[in-house]
């Protein structure tokens, strides 16, 4: 094995990693969001059903965009010998950068009105900085330690 693929490759695996990381951690803790939705009025809610699908629709986008340029790498005649893993790169990376990138209608923040659902929308956001921390440094243990049992 060449050693551009296998810097590819790990850079790709630390990314997909975290990306389940993150995910796992929010399937498994949701708490925040639920006490979030229970703080919520009609109107509210109603806004907050419409950011998530905006959201999710721009994750999307991302995926297919993401999707379309790994695609193209892996049917390419690019000379690498990780294509896989670097058209998995750039789908994550893409995925990520489209959804960023892409303009919001609207921010859950301006439909607070109480302090408790602000410091619920707080406590949210802290976990999910927790979350992608949580995911990183999970990865870099995985990475040093897996090696030891091999």
């Amino acid at each position: 094995m060449k050693k551009d693929c296998v810097k590819t490759c790990t850079i790709f695996y630390i990314i997909f990693v975290i990306y389940l990381s993150i995910f796992g951690l929010t399937m498994v803790y949701s708490g925040d969001l639920k006490h979030l939705d229970n703080l919520l009025d009609k109107n509210q809610k109603e806004a907050y059903y419409k950011i998530k699908k905006e959201r999710l629709n721009h994750f999307y986008t991302g995926l297919c965009i993401g999707g379309l340029l790994g695609l193209g790498v892996i049917l390419s005649n690019i000379q690498v010998t990780s294509k896989y893993c670097l058209a998995g790169i750039i789908l994550l990376v893409v995925t990520s950068t489209v959804y960023c990138v892409l303009p919001k209608s609207d921010y859950m923040v301006k439909h607070l009105k109480t302090e408790e659902q602000k410091l619920a929308w707080i406590t949210i956001y802290r976990n999910f900085i927790k979350k992608k921390i949580a995911g990183f440094l999970g990865v870099i243990i995985l990475y040093f330690c897996v090696p030891m049992f091999f």
